[in-house]
């Protein structure tokens, strides 16, 4: 991994990588190696142990821990806290980059090793990571295998794919993002017209995700058919997911240290969409990319549904129309 990375032009884009499986996941490391070999500069920021379904959690009761794992490759660290925690260490004034002399071109968390759809999203420590990131005025990107067989060759699978996305919006996007820390600390609510054009909703879609207010979900099947859909994200239900490890009776009366796990062992139900869910993408063996507003409902920066909804499309190649439009708009410069 350290072929190459101190050579690197300051006009190469620099990324920023985490995740929520540890700094030590193949996913990561292997992700850290394609962009790296195709001649970026790559910081790799990730927690020092498993944080998976973390979600977005904070740690402000202890001292956050930096560490240079140089037995795994220049410019790799951990940090001993949650994904949001390390895109903290990263991104804030005082932090990794800072001290590099670096911004970020786009942050990418993951790969996840397992799906991150439907509203996985909102306990996955994988989408906290970007979205995180996202909060900083980074263009972000939330990467997942989905799958349970996490053999190396279906990681590349998921490698692939995420290269393949990434690397076409790097097409456009700016080497230092022109929102990174958000200096423009005003909160203007986007007033948007119904009567706005498809085109200018396209456009609208490309600004915010240049400005974090928009971040992609991306998940890939182990039979990866090598195509991408836009997707909504689907609907779930987990059930019957408390599961007694003590193995008291049935009838038996509670105790307070009383064992139990957290299990999906009474099965999913899905939720039936008239629209294509990144479930449905999945079945069908294609890469699924979500795109989703960094802010919740009524927050000043939100993205109104009439314009978000235009995210659901896709360009022949499958990827969201307004990536497609961004490329193509560069390369005619």
């Amino acid at each position: 991994m350290t072929s190459g990375i101190s050579n690197i032009s300051r006009s190469s884009p620099c990324i920023l990588l985490t995740n929520d499986d540890g700094v030590n996941s193949p996913g990561i490391l292997l992700l850290a190696k394609r962009f790296v070999s195709w001649g970026c500069e790559v910081i790799v920021v990730a927690p020092d142990t498993n944080q998976s379904a973390c979600s977005h959690r904070l740690t402000m009761s202890s001292d956050l821990r930096l560490k240079e794992l140089r037995s795994l490759g220049e410019n790799i660290y951990s940090v001993s806290g949650s994904p949001a925690d390390c895109v903290s260490v990263a991104l804030d004034p005082n932090g990794v980059f800072y001290h590099k002399n670096l911004v970020p071109t786009i942050a990418i968390s993951g790969i996840n090793l397992g799906p991150n759809t439907s509203h996985d999203v909102l306990h996955s420590g994988t989408f906290a990571g970007a979205r995180h990131a996202a909060f900083y005025g980074v263009p972000s990107v939330a990467t997942s295998l989905a799958s349970n067989d996490m053999r190396e060759e279906n990681i590349l699978t998921a490698v692939e794919a995420t290269f393949q996305l990434c690397s076409k919006l790097l097409t456009f996007l700016p080497r230092r993002p022109n929102n990174f820390q958000r200096p423009r600390a005003t909160f203007v609510r986007r007033h948007v017209e119904e009567s706005l054009t498809e085109d200018r909703c396209f456009d609208i879609l490309l600004q915010c995700f240049q400005a974090g207010d928009l971040l992609l979900n991306l998940n890939v099947p182990s039979r990866w058919n090598g195509k991408f859909l836009s997707t909504s994200l689907g609907g779930v239900f987990y059930r019957d997911v408390l599961q007694r490890v003590s193995g008291k009776e049935e009838n038996s009366d509670m105790k307070e240290d009383e064992l139990f796990r957290l299990v999906v062992h009474g099965g999913i139900e899905f939720v039936q969409d008239e629209r294509l869910t990144d479930i449905e993408a999945l079945q069908r063996k294609f890469a699924s990319i979500t795109c989703l507003s960094t802010w919740p409902e009524t927050h000043p920066f939100e993205i109104p549904c009439c314009v978000l909804k235009y995210a659901l499309h896709s360009a022949k190649s499958g990827f969201p129309t307004w990536v497609e439009r961004g490329s193509e708009f560069q390369s005619q410069l």
